[in-house]
Order: structure tokens, then sequence, then C-alpha cells
């Protein structure tokens, strides 16, 4: 069998993977959880789950091995069947958090709950990200959902081990190295977390109307600004909000992009196919407009495309696959001294996963992403359907949940466009 060798972002999961051992759901996970209209029915989820193929199910129960010249590639282990619990809960966020708190199983990449809410049901699928990023646990779903052969037949990972581009290699590590030394010339700004790695995940979620906010922003801001405007409005939220509460200095959004080619007949669910695209500011430039915020945004996410910065990001982590997980993890948080940015964000713009299987329709889906130690802080946003999902995710102890509540109705009204 054909070796599925890592690529760059794949160690930087790993890497982040290693942070978390000491958190208490242990890895670096994240949870997808579908709303259904009516019942879902364990039996019925639990037989969609053994109709994965056995290839799949074997990629699921997996593990990073070294090859001979120290490329990491993913060995395959028994195909067994995916991991499957139900509880009863009237508070489905509550539930999701404990889920998420909670080891997946050893060497699985894949868990699912169903939730029984009283009347409204919930199913949660808690992936690993050494074998998925947010994109590829849609078309995962998608897969599922569909039967889609095409998904299940894409090669998963890199079919070469990369060792034979040094140069080229090389050149992408000078290029984010300066980037990078440039970004943490100055101190970031971030929020110490006094319970460390051993808080526990804390959610906050809020459902907006896709179309309206789509509309407000192509009326301010003018046609195909959607996902640029949503990330400066909401980084001006954030600005406001993290004045009396952040450390000072340069703030930093390290943004996670889909590097999957739009329109791809054959996109690959397996792995980490993203990158990251730095979006920066100081507190001493900024201007209170909006307008100010969506043409500053616009031309910093413009230079670093246009600088390649993403694609180098992926090709100079190849170069890191050589070290520790372990090191690699201190090496990044040593460049930023000791962080990894103010927040992390992330917009996934439309979903790929069906509105229906089977007669069942789906209310929505909502990405669940669980932080790091550092930072303990994220903001994300994904449509589904008509709604436009907010979720704000952090560990235990970074700030008051009723603090959480106020940058969550800041964004809301940035997003909003309201006064």
């Amino acid at each position: 069998m054909r070796r599925s060798y890592a690529n760059g972002m794949d160690w930087v999961a790993a890497g982040l993977g290693a942070e978390c051992a000491a958190t208490p759901g242990g890895s670096n996970h994240f949870l997808l959880l579908l709303t259904p209209a009516g019942r879902a029915e364990p039996e019925a989820v639990r037989a969609l789950l053994g109709s994965i193929p056995e290839a799949a199910r074997a990629l699921l129960h997996g593990r990073w091995v070294r090859a001979w010249h120290l490329a990491p590639y993913w060995k395959p282990g028994p195909p067994a069947p995916v991991a499957f619990s139900c509880v009863a809960s009237s508070d489905w966020l509550r539930a999701a958090r404990i889920y998420a708190d909670e080891p997946l199983p050893p060497r699985a990449a894949l868990a699912v709950r169903v939730i029984d809410g009283g009347g409204e049901w919930r199913i949660a699928f808690k992936f690993s990200h050494r074998l998925f990023d947010g994109g590829g646990a849609e078309l995962f779903l998608k897969a599922l959902f569909t039967g889609d052969e095409t998904l299940w037949s894409v090669f998963p990972g890199c079919k070469e081990p990369g060792l034979n581009r040094w140069g080229e290699l090389f050149g992408s590590g000078t290029r984010v190295n300066r980037a990078l030394r440039a970004l943490s010339a100055e101190p970031i700004s971030e929020l110490p977390n006094p319970e460390g790695e051993s808080a526990g995940v804390r959610f906050r979620v809020a459902e907006l109307d896709a179309e309206q906010i789509k509309a407000k922003i192509g009326q301010h801001a003018g046609p195909f600004m959607f996902g640029t405007a949503a990330a400066a409005l909401i980084a001006r939220a954030f600005d406001l909000w993290r004045r009396e509460r952040f450390s000072p200095g340069r703030v930093f959004f390290p943004m996670s992009i889909d590097m999957r080619l739009p329109g791809d007949p054959e996109p690959n669910m397996w792995f980490n196919q993203w990158s990251c695209l730095p979006l920066w500011w100081e507190p001493g430039e900024v201007a209170p407009e909006r307008a100010w915020w969506i043409a500053e945004c616009r031309r910093r996410m413009l230079e670093a495309m246009g600088a390649g910065l993403p694609k180098d990001f992926r090709e100079a982590n190849l170069l890191m696959r050589i070290l520790p997980v372990g090191l690699q993890g201190k090496l990044a948080a040593s460049r930023f001294r000791g962080g990894a940015g103010s927040a992390m964000f992330s917009l996934i713009p439309a979903s790929s996963v069906p509105a229906a299987w089977e007669g069942r329709e789906f209310r929505n889906l909502v990405h669940l992403p669980v932080m790091p130690p550092r930072p303990a802080l994220g903001i994300f946003c994904n449509v589904f359907a008509d709604r436009l999902n907010l979720v704000l995710s952090w560990r235990g102890g970074l700030f008051r949940p009723e603090e959480a509540d106020g940058l969550l109705r800041l964004i809301r009204r940035e997003l909003q466009w309201e006064e």
C-alpha cells in the first residue's frame, strides 16, 4: 500500500496536539454539531457509521510513524467501528462542552454522540486535527450522508515524502521567517490564562441571518467582499473589547484559510489542507470608521496573498517534520515571545454538507473548535443554509462568561452594521 506522507500543516496540527496533551480533552480536536429538524434516531446514526468503507475506518484508527528518512507518514490501523454514544441533556451547549472535554478513544480520529434534548436533537461529530481540518470534516460528512464514491476514493495524503526540494523549501522558510520576525518585532497583545493547561473549554454560539448580513456588507462594502469585510468587522469588535483586558502590544489574528481549490472535482477530505494568513494591527494606528478596517484588512490580505505567504507557510513547515512534535510547538511559541497570537480566527463561507439525509432535513451545522492553551481564545464563523453561526471558543479562567457575552454582542452589532 502506498504511503500517505504528512504535509507541513499536519505537523503544525500535531504540534498543537502536543500542547493540548495536558488539557482535559488531551488532544487537538473539534466538534461539528448537526441539528436535524426532527428526531435523530440513535440506531439510524449507528447504522450510518457502519456504512463507512473499511479503508476509511482503518484511516480513522491510524497513527503517525516515521520512515527511515524521517518523513512522517500515516499508518492505518484496524478498521474498528466508530465510537458512538447517546446522552440526554436539556442544555445542548453544555452537553457539547462536556463532550469536547472528553478524550477521543485511543488512536481514534472520530467519535460520535447523539444528544437528546427532549424534543430537540443534535448529532456531535468529534474529529481529530491529526486527520481532519474543518473543511475536510464537512466533506467527510458529505461522503457519509451521500455515499459519494469520489470523496472516499481520493488518495488521502501526500504521495511523496517531499524531501528532494530542499532549496525551494528553504526559500519558503526564509520568507516565512522574515514575515514572522516583522510580526514579532513588538510584543503580541494577549490575555494570559491563570488556569493554564488544566482549564476546560467554553463556548458561546449565536445564530445570525446570513443573507441579511451579506446584503448589509454588499450595501456598504461592495460585491464579493463578504469574507474580507466580515473578518474586518470582527477585528474591529475585538479591538474595542480587548482594550481593557489584554496586555499592550500588537494585535495578531492567525487566520486559517482553506487551500482547496474552489470547484475541485476531487477535493481531499483527509488531513490538513489549510494554511495561515496573518491579520494584524497596531493599537495606535486604528481609525474608528468601519471603512478603514475593511480597506486595511483587504490591503493586508491581498499583500500576504500576493507574496505567496499561505503557500510558503505550508511549504516551510515541510522542513519542520523531521523535528520531534513537541519541539516544533516550543519553537513557534518562542518566535512570538511565548504566545501564538491574540486570538485565532476562521470563516467558512459555504458548507459542503447536504441539507438533508434520506428525507431528514438538517436545520443547522455549527463548528465548535477546541482551543489550545495558547492562544486560549478563538472566533469562528461558518455558514449553513440561511444561518451564519458565530462561535466563541475559549479556555475556562480566561475571562468571565458575561465578558464573552459582551464580545459576542459587539461582533453581532458589527456584522449587522448597527450603530
